[in-house]
């Protein structure tokens, strides 16, 4: 994930620095599925005409996928529980 101006992304990379360890979730809408992956943090520094630019990579060392476990419906556009009041 590349660090753009503007991306708030500076306190995550100062994190990173701190504990390079990252914990990402994809969520699979239609099926609900979820997707777990835990794994080390390596930042990139390069320095363009744009001045230092940062970059980060995630090396897995675990991953988890979780079968039909995010009970939302979002065909309708409403998420089930919740009312429009």
């Amino acid at each position: 994930m590349p660090d753009y101006p503007g991306n708030r992304y500076f306190n995550t990379f100062g994190n990173f620095l701190e504990n390079p360890r990252a914990g990402l979730v994809f969520v699979d809408f239609e099926r609900g599925d979820l997707l777990h992956l835990w794994g080390d943090v390596e930042i990139a520094w390069q320095r363009n005409s744009d001045g230092m630019q940062r970059a980060f990579t995630v090396c897995v060392r675990r991953g988890l996928r979780r079968i039909a476990v995010v009970p939302l419906n979002w065909e309708d556009g409403s998420v089930p529980g919740c009312s429009s009041e």
